[in-house]
């Protein structure tokens, strides 16, 4: 009965702290197929960039994928193909081979051959936002999983601004890994009971399978959540 009682205040609060923002927005699409595929393209740019052979081998003709791949494809290649001790890095310079020795030319051809067949997108936390959702997102966090968790004495540290957010900073950041008072997973997954889930309402694939905790039974509204602009 407390923990009913909580909640519903937290929803009046909020609710009510919220009253005078601007018209509640919907949820915004994600990155369309066309951007997908432009994106995908660049990486394959990227990993043959990485392999340190262009200029000194001729960069091999494949069917380069269109479609982001799922990891355990781009490894079923790997492995099919004899590359059995190999790992993958990925950051501002795109996805490379890493191994526990120097690869050789013959190694990062055929990583560069499975992936360009293969072109997994696996920066940005293991999702692919678009502008709008990251800017959906960050008012979600700032105007209603923030301020929920302080009801509760939980700050959140480190907290980007918008275009930090947008830009280079977010790499799957979100306000309930940044709250040291989360300390268990069982604080973890009640906080998001209590403030929404990691995405929100996005459509999108949660890497970490975070997403699906939602609103707990006692809340006021289970279902919906209005995201307003914090204008931050």
């Amino acid at each position: 009965m407390t923990v009913r009682v909580a909640s519903i205040g937290l929803s009046i609060v909020l609710l009510v702290a919220l009253a005078g923002c601007t018209v509640p927005r919907e949820p915004p699409a994600g990155v369309s197929a066309e951007e997908t595929a432009a994106l995908l393209e660049t990486r394959i740019d990227q990993a043959w960039m990485n392999t340190g052979l262009d200029g000194l081998v001729q960069r091999p003709e494949v069917d380069r994928g269109t479609v982001a791949a799922d990891f355990n494809e781009l490894a079923e290649c790997l492995v099919d193909t004899g590359l059995t001790d190999w790992g993958m890095s990925d950051g501002s310079t795109g996805p490379g081979l890493a191994a526990a020795e120097a690869p050789t030319p013959d190694d990062q051809l055929i990583f560069y051959t499975c992936f360009a067949q293969h072109p997994t997108d696996v920066v940005m936390g293991g999702i692919r936002l678009s502008r709008e959702q990251l800017d959906y997102l960050y008012d979600y966090y700032r105007s209603w999983v923030i301020p929920c968790l302080a009801l509760d004495s939980i700050t959140v540290s480190s907290v980007p601004t918008r275009s930090e957010f947008g830009r280079d900073f977010w790499q799957g950041w979100n306000p309930y890994d940044h709250a040291p008072a989360l300390i268990t997973d069982a604080d973890y997954n009640a906080a998001i009971a209590r403030c929404g889930a990691v995405y929100a309402d996005l459509d999108v694939v949660d890497p970490f399978g975070r997403g699906a905790v939602g609103f707990g039974a006692t809340t006021t509204s289970v279902t919906t959540i209005d995201i307003y602009d914090t204008g931050a």
